[in-house]
């Protein structure tokens, strides 16, 4: 096996571990989820900044928030294996994480308890526009400082 299908199978093995993450969550009933919202706010809580970080923001949709950041991570990063144009990168990526946005509040449609929302979609792909913008500009800005280095015969050779 190739160090390219190595590479393959780990990075989309971990944007599926992400998204089978996101579905056992959005699988829970609206009871278990407030639960576990509660509690995380009460550990979380005890830090005397994140105590008042956490009274202007909501733990549900910071926790939507976070686990497609991560979404948006992982899937950038599986897409660029497979086309080296930035756009087509971007696209491709966004749409996964949005398609499976939409298709996690339609799942949640169906548990006790729980409903879809568009807010949540919303939510949910900002926060993998946010990581793939942020991985996006890092990757520009490291390849145009390389590009310098190459230009003024700074390289290691």
């Amino acid at each position: 096996m190739s160090k390219l299908q190595k590479q393959r199978i780990l990075r989309w093995g971990l944007v599926i571990a992400n998204m089978l993450a996101i579905f056992l969550f959005s699988g829970q009933t609206g009871e278990d989820s407030g639960e576990l919202s509660g509690l995380l706010a009460a550990i979380l809580s005890k830090a005397a900044w994140l105590g008042w970080v956490f009274q202007y923001i909501n733990i549900r949709k910071a926790a939507h928030f976070s686990i497609y950041f991560l979404l948006g991570i992982f899937t950038i990063r599986a897409v660029a294996l497979h086309t080296e144009q930035t756009k087509a990168r971007i696209g491709a990526a966004l749409v996964i994480c949005f398609l499976y946005a939409c298709s996690d509040e339609f799942h949640q449609h169906f548990v006790p308890g729980r409903g879809p929302s568009f807010r949540d979609v919303l939510i949910d792909t900002a926060g993998a526009l946010t990581s793939i913008g942020i991985l996006t500009v890092v990757s520009w800005r490291r390849l145009k400082s390389s590009d310098k280095q190459v230009a003024a015969g700074q390289t290691f050779g």
